[in-house]
């Protein structure tokens, strides 16, 4: 089910992501396989210089697995990410605000600040979890 909503939601209903601090928000580029052949949102942003575009990724099981910690815990943040999410972390930081911001704009969770996510919507949660 979290695929269907996932796709639904992005980009018709949400295109970008707000960063958690200031600045441009990250920009949803499109829906692909990785190298694995594994669905991933890529999202993209502009550097400083603003002459080129980063274009980052975050795979659909990452999301799944944030979402299913974000449902047992109450809270998704920074550690719990890079533990569940090597391949979005490995992209860098930036990937923990667009998954963050995805979960939010499935409407089951909310930016608290420095303590990241919190879960706001247990019932669409388990939905999205079956």
């Amino acid at each position: 089910m979290l695929e269907s909503m996932l796709r639904k939601t992005v980009p018709s209903v949400v295109n970008s992501f707000p960063k958690l601090t200031t600045g441009e928000p990250y920009r949803f580029e499109r829906w692909a396989g990785d190298d694995r052949d594994i669905l991933c949102l890529y999202y993209w942003f502009s550097p400083r210089d603003g002459l080129r575009r980063n274009v980052k990724r975050v795979p659909v099981p990452e999301i799944l697995a944030a979402l299913g910690h974000l449902r047992r815990t109450g809270t998704l943040d920074r550690a719990a990410f890079q533990k569940l999410c090597p391949v979005s972390e490995s992209d860098g930081p930036c990937g923990f605000a667009v998954l963050g911001r995805t979960l939010e704009a499935l409407g089951v969770a909310h930016y608290v600040g420095k303590r990241g996510f919190e879960l706001t919507q247990p019932g669409t949660a388990d939905q999205l979890l079956r």
